[in-house]
């Protein structure tokens, strides 16, 4: 596969582009052959990023924000967020002390790793910069938390639903950048750890809303 890149920001935001490009091809078991760096007028508001397989192309276009935030660019919460990546639960009877500490910011307060702690962990995350988070630990207790957005910004609070589980169940995490119809998410409990993860937009376990201060 060969990913063609076309572009209308400086040279030096290339680089963290091509390495979100290369992140989503991963994800979804695609291999990369060649990348293309194209440069465009400034005129152009959109980065394009075409993806052809030699039979057929599949074209992505997205605005800025969509893809990754550099570091400095990050707010405090997810510098937080991103220092937590692979901490994990533990198998057993045992509860990893840190998870027990994200939970320790809700009133639920609950003592073992087993407990969904997708909320917690978002909680924990907004304490730790001086925020007031929803002190609850139901992902949907961040629907009436800050402002809704229309459009998701890197770092804001992304809820999600889960029918299958019920009308009240769902989860939580941070937006880290939008690649078509799916966006990336760094939560707690996505696998059993804080970690980065793929999440359709859409369907029976899609976005409910994105929210911010």
């Amino acid at each position: 596969m060969r990913i063609q890149v076309f572009y209308s920001v400086s040279v030096d935001d290339v680089e963290s582009r091509v390495e979100g490009i290369k992140w989503i091809a991963s994800e979804l078991g695609v291999v990369i052959n060649k990348i293309i760096v194209q440069p465009v007028t400034d005129a152009l508001k959109n980065i394009i990023v075409m993806y052809n397989d030699g039979a057929s192309t599949l074209s992505v276009e997205s605005n800025r924000s969509s893809f990754l935030a550099k570091d400095h660019d990050l707010p405090s919460w997810l510098t937080v967020a991103l220092g937590e990546k692979g901490i994990s639960e533990i198998l057993g009877r045992n509860s990893e002390k840190r998870i027990l500490e994200y939970h320790s910011t809700t009133s639920l307060s609950a003592q073992s790793d087993d407990v969904p702690w997708c909320s917690s962990f978002v909680n924990w995350c907004f304490s730790k910069v001086g925020i007031n988070g929803t002190n609850s630990a139901l992902a949907r207790s961040w629907l009436t938390w800050g402002k809704p957005l229309d459009a998701p910004e890197i770092g804001c609070v992304v809820v999600f639903k889960d029918d299958a589980r019920g009308s009240d169940k769902g989860h939580v995490g941070f937006y880290r950048g939008g690649y078509g119809g799916r966006i990336k998410v760094l939560g707690g409990n996505q696998d059993n750890k804080v970690k980065d993860s793929l999440f359709e937009i859409g369907g029976s376990r899609g976005v409910i809303g994105y929210r911010a201060l």
